[in-house]
């Protein structure tokens, strides 16, 4: 892995241990910090907010008081995000697309087939078009000061493989509650199922819904693979994820606690980056040896499922225009 993308981060990261490095004065106020993701406990999710959790602990020398909440123990992504919103909740980690609902531009990660590659998806994330999108979610009183992801996605059920567009067919799909993913999937001739990711393995074990669409990582983590054995390696979407801020809490903080806030959240923003990647290849291995059936779809299958999915890019471009799609094209 080439980490020489991050350099400006890193560069962060090493100027605000600067600001940080001071021990707390006596007598300063303790602040409560409570941190949410819907992801268990084993994903790298999950994982990544604990090791922000210790990082905000370790550097504000107690005085930021942290209470971490994993596998939907507080609700699903929806829910989670709301409380951030609410100020209920301080910091979510997590997918972006439960965003959508405050902030609609957002949704150009959820179009099929966005990206080309990881490269792609770095210089969007890191460069401006990931500055603008972090500005239009200031305005809606959240602050991102970090991104992730989970990578490309792949579609699993327990009825066949997909080996043409044809065999989506039938398919009752799980989906996340964003537009884009909706209109996506019923595109492909299946029907979307709009669920939290909480009720997920559920609805699959009692046949509500068939499948899912995610990655191995996250077909691992959740056991999905005990109820469907099928994966399809469609790379047809990608999971952006963010490190998302209560706005208000932020600015209530002292500049020092901010700088504790952002170095915290830059460091486990390259954490949970480079933990998906080594744990998804892993995820791989293991849900085969757990008896998943894979396949990988076929270029030429592909471009059905992009010819398919042009109407969802239709109506994206009639509500927001293409200039971000443009900015998007322009960085392949």
């Amino acid at each position: 892995m080439k980490w020489k993308k991050f350099s400006l981060v890193i560069c962060f990261v090493m100027g605000s241990l600067l600001l940080v490095s001071n021990p707390p004065a006596w007598g300063q106020k303790v602040v409560k910090v409570k941190l949410a993701t819907a992801m268990p406990e084993s994903h790298p999710n999950a994982i990544s907010i604990r090791y922000l959790s210790e990082r905000i602990g370790e550097v504000s020398g107690g005085l930021l008081d942290r209470e971490v909440f994993t596998a939907g123990s507080v609700g699903g992504e929806d829910e989670i995000v709301e409380s951030v919103s609410l100020g209920m909740i301080q910091i979510y980690m997590g997918a972006t697309a439960p965003l959508v609902n405050y902030v609609p531009q957002l949704s150009i990660f959820d179009l099929p087939y966005l990206f080309k590659n990881r490269d792609h998806v770095d210089k969007i994330l890191w460069g401006p078009v990931g500055d603008e999108i972090i500005n239009l979610t200031l305005k809606k009183g959240f602050r991102i000061l970090g991104w992730a992801d989970s990578g490309f996605q792949g579609f699993y059920n327990s009825k066949r493989p997909i080996n043409a567009i044809a065999d989506m067919k039938g398919l009752k799909m799980r989906v996340m509650k964003n537009p884009n993913r909706v209109k996506a999937m019923n595109s492909y001739g299946a029907s979307a199922v709009p669920l939290a990711w909480t009720e997920t393995y559920g609805a699959m074990q009692t046949k509500v819904v068939d499948g899912c669409e995610n990655s191995y990582e996250t077909y691992r983590s959740g056991t999905h693979y005990e109820v469907a054995q099928y994966f399809t390696e469609s790379d047809h979407a990608f999971m952006t994820a963010a490190i998302l801020v209560n706005e208000k809490f932020y600015q209530s903080l002292s500049p020092r606690m901010k700088a504790v806030i952002n170095h915290a959240c830059a460091l486990a923003s390259l954490r949970y980056r480079q933990l998906f990647e080594e744990k998804n290849l892993d995820a791989k291995k293991t849900v085969q040896e757990k008896g998943t059936v894979i396949n990988v779809l076929a270029e030429s299958a592909k471009k059905d499922f992009r010819k398919a999915a042009q109407p969802v890019y239709d109506d994206y471009i009639k509500t927001y225009g293409t200039r971000l799609l443009e900015k998007i094209k322009a960085s392949e």
